[in-house]
């Protein structure tokens, strides 16, 4: 009989370290650290040495995740493009909102209020096809999808 391999799913590198995903660098190396202590084939009497790994691997992913958020700083040129596109859309949907209200006709308002439900919708898919983008990218970084 052939012996098959078992073939595990990787875990969330957040999950194998107990924080959340929006952790600071400083809460990612305390856990971390505490992980290795838990794990490491040294310090326990028994064989961690998968766990030990998983744990390594774990850090190196959420690492690599959390260096390209900016520390406190201004955002990357791919971020500070996406935060400028929203902020357009969002404030061209207060101004058809703001119009739909000042209109002095029925006719007016209910074509404001069509303009705005439009880019409303188009702000909808955007965003759809945004979150997909940041999916993709955290899934190239760490290997993982959420």
């Amino acid at each position: 009989m052939k012996e098959e391999a078992i073939v595990k799913k990787p875990r969330d590198p957040f999950k194998v370290l107990g924080v959340k995903r929006s952790c600071s660098r400083e809460e990612l190396k305390r856990a971390y650290r505490s992980a290795v202590r838990r794990t490491h084939p040294d310090a326990t009497r028994r064989d961690t040495r998968s766990e030990f790994e998983e744990v390594e691997a774990a850090y190196a992913a959420c690492a690599r995740v959390l260096e390209t958020l900016p520390a406190n700083g201004p955002l990357p040129p791919w971020a500070e493009a996406v935060a400028a596109a929203v902020e357009r859309e969002l404030a061209g949907l207060a101004g058809e909102l703001s119009r739909a209200k000042q209109a002095t006709t029925p006719s007016a308002a209910f074509g404001e209020l069509g303009a705005a439900a439009a880019r409303g919708e188009r702000y909808y898919e955007s965003s759809k096809k945004l979150v997909a983008g940041v999916r993709g990218l955290f899934k190239r970084l760490t290997g993982n999808v959420t």
